[in-house]
Formats: C-alpha cells, structure tokens, sequence
C-alpha cells in the first residue's frame, strides 16, 4: 500500500506554469465533468508531471476559486435563500470528513459572497412535486431554488412547476461547472429545465471495475487504460486469463437491479438514447446498426457469471469472483482486505472512444420553481454552488486514493479516467413523463432490436410533439 508521505508520478490537470487564468479558457489542461461527459487520457508517450496530493488540490482549490469569483454577486441584504432537495447528502455535512469539511465552508462562502442565509430542508420527491404544484397554482412561494432526481425532470416539467433556466440573468449553462450532459439532458425545445455538477454529484458514485490481481495469472494491462485501448474485448480476454469460480461479482448499492446494470454498461459502451439540447427537437440517437458493436458488447458482459448482489463484496473479499463492480465508495473498505486489487473504468466498445459511465437515475440535478419572484439571486446562488464546487472533492479523492487506499500506480491512472466522467441522456430525464421516450431504454436493455422502427417511431413523435423549439 502507498503511504501518505510519496509522491507519485500522474499527469497533472493543473501545470504549475499556467495560472487559472490561462486554464479556464484551456480545457486540455483542466478537465472540466461538465464540458464532454468522457474523460479521453493522453497518449502513452505524454509527458507525465510529479506532484504530491497536497499541491494538487490546491491547484484545484484555486481554479474552482476563479470560477466562484467569476459569478455575478448580487447583494441579498441577509435574506434567506431556501433550497428543497430530495436529498441533502451533497449539500449538507454529515458527519467531519474531507467532503463535509467542503460543504461547511462552500455554504460559508456562499452566505459571505452574496450575503445571505442558506437553509436546506429534506424533502420526498411525490410531496415536493405535490407542494409545488400547489404553490404554482395558487402563485405562492415554494423554494428558491429545488435539487430532485434526474429520472423526475420530466414529470415536474410536464406538470409545468419549472423555470426555464435560460430565462435566468447572467445564467450560463456554457461554463466549465455545469455539466454538458446534464444539461443536454435537461434541455429540448426552447427550456433548459434543469442543471446538475459537482456540487450535486458525489464523486464516491463514481463506478469501478476492482480486480483481483492475485487471480489474474499475469499484470494488470494498466497501459490499455493509459492508451485508451481498454475495451470490453481487453475486459473479455483478460477475464478469460483469471482463475476465479466465477467472472463479476456486483455491489447492490451501486447497480440494484440488471436494468440498472444494462444502462450503466450501455452508456459506458458508447450508447445513447435521445439527443435532447435547448434550441433543438430532441431526436432518437441510435439505430440497430449504428449500436450493434455496444449491443454485442453488452451482450457479452451481461452473459458472463455474476455473484449474488448481496454477496457481492463477500465473494471479491474471498476471492471467489475476479471482479468486483462496485464504486469509489468501496476503496476505502477493500483497503482494509488482504485482496491484492486493481481498478480499471469501465471498459469502451472501441479504441479512442474515451471512457464514460451513465449517470444514476436518482442523481440530482437544479432547478427552479417557474413562479419564483427573484431570478437574479437565484441565478448567482445556484452557480456559485456549482463554480466553487467544480473540480475539488475529484482531486481530494485522488490524493487520499494516492495515500491511503490503492496498491499500484495503474489503478490511479484508472481512477482519474473514471472520475467526472458522467453521462447523462434525455430518456433519463423525461422517460417517466413520457412512455414512449422510457421504453427506448427498455428496448436496449432486452438486448432485442426487433421492434426498434416501432419504438422509434413513437417516441419521435411524441419528441416532435412536445419539445419542437419556436422559430
């Protein structure tokens, strides 16, 4: 195991000769979750850059720093700012870790930048929608400003409770903060209904492939990673090399269900369902030929031997699976296991394609009640959570990875491709409120594109129907 006190050869995302400057308008040099939703590595040949973990996270410190700084701060005279969430875990500390020791001082620097007093109140997803619905029809206050599930979008939207958010003052869902994914996701016709980044996504969600390289019978290919070259074929030939009773075992809390599974698997593979965007009429985005290679791919993996959910971190721990699917939450638990693990991302369907991972149903996003009376204070507040946020519990995670947790340098190559690199898709957001546009993702899921024309065919009309942008 790595001790805290080395320091360790990676490539650095924030050179020590550009300023932030300079870096908030490269986007090569920092990488910023919102603007691809892939993480693309450098070419083996790439230079790499030694650092400590201590200097990195000030280099992120500082970028996220330029980018809160960056956000118009408009003077609320000490009132309350409400925020409704149906889950508090990423904005509220719960406990005297790193992550809550972030969240203590964002909320300060918040309070002090646009003076004024955040409270944050827990609330369930069918009454935050009931409620305001309510509010809206009797044009009462709600919330300022909302965090719900991605997979809720949809029917908050239908039910007309949403802001367009590009009707927000001085609001850019461009920047670097706000995830392009999410916001693709979140966007058709002339609304942007939603945003989502750092601040909401917890980097722990982020899923990994552990390996037990004591069952491999060879070393880990850490240089596929490094190269872009780990695809499910590598993932396939390396597996066929193990000596374990069975291929994968899987983490419950990570993927609850196959469907879940299936949707994480697809994404990471290339997949897509919808192409949603503001300013566009969202569009089905494969076709039976065009994902026959991530449907083959999917195939394969979901058809290898898979450990028992609930025994999933028993059967890797006892080395009776090769493979442990879980997510960064599970690092800090296996280091205190004799396994000699790995970590791989998840693998591409191709080379060159970058890695990519689909975003979690409930992972949450903003937004804002349609009838809020104070759109300027809700646009600074709501991106300076997301700028002051951006980047740093991802190189937190890292150096405490470097310190404490991983057992060789190629898991933290792995690591930093998987990390930020989520995906999330229109289907997500509006399946529930729209039928049509959900069985597109039952369709991938059955592995059977039979009756593709027929569910294509529906789910654009209804796309058609209801997010065609005025002229």
């Amino acid at each position: 195991m790595l001790t805290s006190c080395g320091v360790i050869t990676l490539r650095d995302p924030y050179p020590k000769n550009a300023s932030s400057e300079t870096t908030t308008s490269s986007s090569d040099k920092v990488p910023a979750s919102g603007t691809a939703g892939t993480t693309a590595l450098p070419s083996d040949t790439a230079e790499p850059v030694y650092f400590d973990a201590d200097s990195r996270e000030k280099d992120a410190e500082a970028y996220a720093l330029s980018l809160f700084n960056g956000v118009r701060a408009p003077n609320l005279a000490g009132a309350t700012f409400l925020i409704t969430a149906t889950d508090t875990s990423t904005l509220l500390p719960s406990g005297t870790t790193y992550a809550d020791k972030l969240r203590l001082n964002r909320a300060s620097d918040i309070s002090k930048r646009f003076n004024c007093d955040v409270v944050v109140v827990s609330e369930s997803v069918n009454m935050m929608l009931t409620e305001l619905k309510t509010a809206v029809l009797s044009d009462s206050y709600y919330s300022d400003l909302i965090a719900l599930p991605l997979s809720s979008v949809g029917a908050f939207a239908a039910a007309g409770t949403l802001m367009n958010m590009n009707s927000l003052p001085f609001f850019d869902e461009t920047a670097p903060y706000c995830n392009a994914s999410f916001t693709a996701a979140c966007g058709g016709g002339d609304a942007l209904y939603a945003v989502s980044g750092d601040a909401l996504l917890d980097d722990l969600d982020t899923p990994l492939c552990y390996v037990n390289k004591s069952l491999l019978g060879a070393d880990p290919p850490y240089e596929l990673v490094r190269g872009g070259k780990w695809t499910y074929d590598a993932f396939l030939t390396l597996t066929a090399q193990g000596q374990a009773e069975t291929a994968i075992a899987l983490d419950r809390s990570v993927y609850p269900d196959d469907g879940a599974f299936a949707d994480c698997l697809y994404v990471a593979l290339g997949g897509r369902w919808v192409r949603g965007g503001v300013k566009t009429t969202p569009s089905v985005a494969f076709t039976p030929s065009g994902v026959k290679n991530v449907i083959d791919a999917l195939s394969a993996m979901l058809g290898l031997g898979r450990y028992a959910y609930s025994d999933g971190d028993d059967a890797f721990a006892g080395s009776v699976s090769l493979w442990y699917f879980s997510s960064a939450r599970a690092l800090s638990d296996l280091a205190d296991t004799p396994v000699n693990f790995g970590i791989f991302p998840l693998p591409a369907a191709k080379e060159g394609g970058g890695y990519a991972y689909g975003a979690p149903s409930d992972a949450l996003v903003f937004a804002v009640p349609v009838n809020n009376k104070n759109p300027e204070a809700i646009s600074a507040v709501t991106q300076g959570y997301l700028a002051w946020s951006h980047g740093r519990g991802r190189a937190e995670l890292i150096g405490r990875a470097m310190n404490y947790y991983v057992r060789d340098e190629g898991s933290l190559d792995s690591l930093e491709a998987a990390l930020g690199a989520v995906r999330a898709d229109f289907a997500q957001a509006f399946g529930s409120a729209y039928p049509s546009v959900g069985a597109l993702q039952k369709l991938t899921r059955s592995l059977d594109l039979s009756s593709y024309e027929k569910y294509a065919s529906n789910a654009q009309t209804d796309l058609s129907a209801y997010f065609t942008p005025t002229k």
